[in-house]
């Protein structure tokens, strides 16, 4: 029986044999046209777009990369794009760091330039477009609207006719640099509530009346991702979840505030940049120094590059998709392509016994203070080059001890 000084257990077994559970996908083994990308968007497991540096926008079908930019002879003048989203019409809106807003619909284009959204800008000035959220729908539909976060000139409405902007000169915003939208709908009526991340403070808007929403008591928190489970908790009975620049991963839930501290005594600036939730309700945690967390409610395992293959510990978006049985996480890892995870182990927390085909593995007890007991029963395997390797990570992703290899 062996000591650990770590509160859960986070174990981890996998065999040697089956398919590998990460893929990098970059300018020296595939035809990507550029390792540097904002963010990603997976519609599903063939259609996956990429906002990049440099090449503009990119789709990719699972074998190839089409490049949409000022050089495909498209008409388009960008060749930065930061986000995109995709409205209840079908359309996609991407937004670029110098060039305003395009709108894409079956190979068509029409483009929103600064001076459209009432931006009138001197030679070296740009909006510095960035993330999106859509209500109701989008631009066009009953009580429709897009919202667009600027880096410098606060949060930016389009509801298919007229563009308003709002600052913190023209609303109570705090700061006019904002990092993160979301917006919540009512199931009934056109009732909406948007939620906005601000360097000094998280807000909300509901088209009346606005709210700083403190995060465990912290009014001016740097907030760069927000998400919704369960329809929000405006209009149902959901969760919200939101990430800040300081390494807080926050849980709203019945009016009280669940709150994980990403970073440790090393690394007290260890930014959480994305959030997503996956069909099984788990949520999917990017950062910027210390690479990607799941938590699935009750631990919060870390991947990074001591103990998976991810290629950095720098992620800059994620997203994720569905196929089958089967869940693809998508990232875009700093400088270094596209990375595409599939999560193949299986986590297990509590006094439990859990079963994998046939592998039996008994912890008590667990959470652990002191000493525990892992008791384990392996199956026969069928592959002849199968191998089950068992190991132990602390909750910050860090190996511990391998029980088998």
């Amino acid at each position: 029986m062996k000591k650990f000084s770590f509160l859960f257990l986070f174990v981890a077994w996998w065999f040697a044999g089956s398919a590998q559970s990460w893929q990098t996908l970059n300018t020296d083994n595939s035809s990507i046209p550029t390792n540097d990308i904002m963010s990603v968007f997976a519609e599903n497991d063939s259609l996956v777009w990429l906002c990049t540096y440099g090449k503009g926008l990119v789709e990719y079908d699972g074998h190839h990369f089409v490049e949409h930019h000022s050089n495909t002879k498209e008409g388009l003048d960008f060749d930065q794009t930061n986000y995109i989203v995709k409205d209840k019409a079908g359309n996609y809106w991407i937004t670029t760091e110098n060039n305003g807003l395009y709108k894409y619909s079956r190979g068509t284009w029409v483009h929103y330039s600064p001076a459209d959204m009432g931006f009138q800008l001197g030679a070296f000035e740009s909006l510095h477009l960035r993330k999106m959220a859509l209500q109701n729908g989008g631009p066009g539909f009953e009580g429709g609207a897009l919202w667009i976060a600027s880096y410098s000139r606060g949060a930016i409405k389009y509801d298919g006719t007229t563009w308003k902007v709002y600052d913190s000169q023209t609303s109570p915003l705090p700061d006019p640099g904002i990092h993160a939208l979301a917006v919540e709908e009512s199931p009934n009526d056109t009732s909406y509530v948007v939620w906005i991340g601000t360097g000094n403070g998280l807000m909300n808007y509901d088209g009346r009346h606005w709210e700083n929403f403190k995060i465990d008591n912290d009014s001016t928190p740097w907030v760069n991702a927000i998400t919704f489970e369960n329809g929000g908790i405006t209009f149902g009975n959901g969760k919200l979840y939101v990430g800040t620049e300081y390494g807080v991963f926050g849980i709203y839930d019945k009016g009280v505030w669940k709150i994980f501290n990403m970073a440790d005594a090393y690394n007290p600036n260890n930014s959480v940049v994305d959030i997503k939730i996956d069909a099984n309700k788990n949520k999917w945690i990017a950062t910027d120094e210390e690479g990607l967390y799941f938590y699935d409610g009750k631990q919060i395992p870390g991947y990074n590059t001591e103990n998976s293959k991810i290629p950095s510990n720098n992620v800059l978006s994620l997203d994720v998709s569905h196929s089958n049985d089967s869940i693809h996480i998508w990232l875009s890892v700093n400088y270094t392509g596209l990375s595409i995870f599939s999560p193949t182990s299986i986590t297990g927390i509590g006094n439990n016994r859990m079963y994998l085909k046939g592998l039996n593995l008994a912890i008590f007890p667990n959470p652990v203070h002191h000493t525990t007991q892992i008791k384990y029963q392996i199956p026969t395997l069928q592959e002849n080059n199968a191998v089950i390797n068992i190991s132990i990570y602390d909750l910050r992703g860090r190996k511990m001890i391998t029980l088998l290899h």
